[in-house]
């Protein structure tokens, strides 16, 4: 199993729009691509993160998902509208593999 998170900091006095954003792109690609999301926010430390949690079988999954966002365009849409939303070079992405 490969988990993966991208963690993003809010931009000051966004915090409402990020989590609406947050919300309906956690919605959108669990329904069209099937892909267990989960939203995360923390409970310690700097409190205006918001984090994304994926989980796929396989590392070929990953990468497979990776390729149809690349070429969905209502998915690229909904990230270029919000992305005043948060701190520009913020984001940072980890993969882990269970063992």
């Amino acid at each position: 199993m490969i988990v993966t998170s991208r963690t993003a900091s809010v931009a000051p006095g966004k915090n409402h729009a990020a989590m609406l954003f947050a919300h309906q792109v956690t919605k959108y690609v669990t329904e069209k691509y099937g892909v267990e999301t989960t939203l995360m926010v923390p409970i310690g430390g700097d409190a205006m993160r918001i984090s994304w949690r994926g989980q796929f079988p396989s590392l070929a999954d990953l990468e497979a998902y990776g390729e149809k966002l690349r070429h969905d365009r209502e998915y690229s849409q909904m990230v270029d509208k919000a992305g005043d939303c948060f701190i520009a070079g913020s984001v940072h992405d980890e993969m882990w593999r269970t063992v």
